[in-house]
């Protein structure tokens, strides 16, 4: 048997890197774990394959390494790369005791050198399914109908991909085949108890899509009945309920979360996501009437910074005057407005606004020194410079975003490039308002996984070329 391939590891840490920042299109569905299909397509080759001899984990004559044993597995059925031959032998490390016949999915870079990753057991039904998934068109109703009816599989594997599609598929793509839902069976599902929450989020999303307000009464009484709100998640509920009732559905969703003071503050955070979707959506409701409701919001000091972004996002400038206001008046429960504010203040194109901006900032200088440093996207240039006074001018649709590099006039020194945010699967700006606390924090937990990988995979590089000096 071989000895372990110090490269392994990278390939590893390579696969991890490509899953740490999966988008999600639904956006109630939390986040995506790789699955065989996200296996397979994050790979340059990929293959069923059968192992051709027993693998005794824990024998005494088993050539085990850090990852295993070097096991030889012969190919069943080439899934993608065109130099796998039917019946070709290969070699791939496994912990597990195995016996000969056992039917994996291995899959594995083709550069610098074929690499492969770890082997993923296989039932039968996942080893008949993977070939037909493979051969599926890249869009249309036709693979919106296969994952649809493998949503509820009975092998796990199965029914985790086939969520996982549904779950990162553009909202757009969702629209446009609508009419492919299978209603019936989406109302069937979120009525089972045997269901679990998380795929009913999903489901309640996709029968806003292709559901009427005849399916309302049902979304009503999972909404009356508390409990069952709290664990499918009553953001979900009362999207899914907007979309299927519209404007009506907002004036309910005002009474009881944004107007009531005391309202539980799982319940009203969970109320604002769900009207924020529409609002961005600006489809189902008037992305005005969203404006209106989340104006209301600002009458609760302690809950206003959870919509200042949404309406600075959304262009709601006369709101100015009252976040100045909530500025001044902030305090220990309300002090973590004053960002957000600050904030709304730097992307406000009004004259007044900037009047307010200087003397805010020339009372509080620490608090805009703050604020600058954790701006959201599109509010401060990378010079310091306010987009509002210096804006970023857009590129004509046929013009490469990336511009080559330019020099100074004045010392020759490279320029610096703009930088450009891009948006979401959903081609909807993401919100900057998830939760209660300034967004920027956010953005830089969103950058950790990468950065623990770049460290992993050194350290990997540096043991690697230890163990093969002499």
């Amino acid at each position: 048997m071989s000895r372990l391939k110090p490269g392994f590891w990278i390939l590893t840490a390579v696969f991890a890197a490509g899953f740490a920042g999966v988008a999600i299109a639904c956006p109630f569905c939390g986040q995506v774990q790789p699955t065989i299909g996200s296996t397979i397509e994050s790979a340059d080759v990929a293959a069923i394959v059968s192992l051709a001899e027993d693998i005794d984990a824990a024998g005494d004559g088993a050539a085990v390494g850090p990852l295993g044993t070097a096991a030889k597995f012969e190919v069943v059925k080439p899934l993608k790369g065109d130099d796998l031959k039917v019946g070709e032998t290969v070699e791939a490390f496994y912990v597990e005791t195995a016996k000969m016949g056992d039917v994996f999915l291995l899959a594995g870079q083709s550069q610098p050198a074929l690499l492969w990753g770890y082997p993923m057991p296989l039932s039968y039904a996942a080893s008949e399914y993977l070939p037909q998934r493979v051969a599926l068109p890249e869009v249309g109703p036709d693979r919106l109908k296969f994952f649809q009816s493998r949503l509820q599989d009975g092998d796990a594997l199965i029914a985790e991909d086939a969520y996982a599609v549904f779950a990162v598929m553009p909202y757009e793509t969702l629209i446009e085949l609508k009419d492919h839902l299978d209603r019936e069976q989406l109302v069937a599902w979120i009525r089972d108890e045997g269901v679990s929450p998380r795929n009913k989020r999903l489901y309640l999303t996709l029968l806003g899509l292709c559901g009427s307000e005849a399916d309302a009464p049902m979304i009503e009484a999972l909404w009356a009945n508390r409990q069952r709100a709290t664990i499918i998640g009553l953001d979900a509920l009362l999207a899914s309920y907007v979309a299927l009732k519209g404007e009506p559905a907002v004036k309910l969703v005002e009474d009881r979360y944004l107007k009531t003071k005391g309202a539980d503050y799982g319940d009203i955070s969970a109320a604002i996501a769900a009207l924020r979707f529409h609002g961005d959506e600006n489809r189902y409701v008037e992305r005005q009437r969203i404006v209106e409701a989340f104006r209301l919001v600002l009458d609760q000091p302690t809950l206003a910074d959870l919509v200042i972004a949404d309406l600075m996002r959304w262009k709601d400038w006369s709101v100015m005057p009252r976040l100045v206001e909530l500025f001044e008046t902030a305090d220990e429960e309300s002090f973590w407005v004053r960002l957000p504010v600050l904030h709304f203040l730097m992307a406000c194109p009004l004259p007044e606004a900037k009047t307010k901006l200087n003397e805010l900032a020339d009372k509080n200088p620490e608090v805009y020194q703050h604020a600058l440093a954790v701006a959201p996207p599109g509010v401060v240039n990378p010079d310091g410079t306010l987009v509002v006074d210096k804006p970023t001018p857009e590129l004509p649709s046929d013009v490469d975003p990336v511009p080559p590099p330019t020099t100074d006039d004045d010392n020759g020194e490279p320029a610096e490039a703009a930088v450009t945010t891009p948006s979401n699967s959903t081609g909807v700006e993401p919100s900057s308002s998830e939760g209660s606390r300034p967004p920027a924090r956010w953005s830089l937990l969103w950058g950790l996984p990468f950065l623990g990988v770049i460290v992993v995979v050194l350290l990997m590089v540096r043991a690697a070329r230890q163990n093969d000096d002499p």
